[in-house]
């Protein structure tokens, strides 16, 4: 008999309570994924410079609009600036519902889907447990 796949989501989230609220619910429900926190995409981007197999997530669930510090298309760019031949998947969130911005997201190597916000907690776990089992 095998032993059950640990697999690890990086939430990357301008806002603490998503950030701590995403975290309580997998952790819940999933308990063999890791959730590594970023309140920045710039500091989740030094940690994806790093490029250590062992910290790499399996799944990156990416808010859209970070502010100031960018949107969800910064992140991409400097991802694909990278040059790795990274294997994780993203899933974007946002409430943007621009058909244009969400056409030409979708479409990049990397992503693989996108909800809007706000998303229940039940429908990201059915998602999550779609993606990573």
């Amino acid at each position: 008999m095998s032993t059950p796949k640990r697999s690890k989501i990086w939430v990357i989230d301008d806002n603490e309570f998503i950030l701590n609220l995403v975290e309580k619910g997998v952790n819940h429900y999933m308990p063999l994924v890791d959730i590594e926190k970023f309140s920045s995409f710039n500091e989740a981007l030094r940690t994806l410079r790093l490029n250590e197999v062992a910290t790499l997530p399996d799944l990156i669930l990416l808010d859209y609009d970070f502010g100031p510090e960018g949107t969800a298309t910064d992140f991409l760019n400097e991802a694909d600036a990278m040059q790795s031949d990274f294997t994780f998947k993203i899933l974007l969130y946002t409430n943007n519902h621009s058909f244009e911005v969400l056409e030409k997201l979708v479409i990049h190597p990397l992503v693989y889907g996108f909800v809007h916000k706000p998303i229940k907690l039940e429908d990201l776990i059915q998602i999550l447990n779609k993606e990573l089992l």
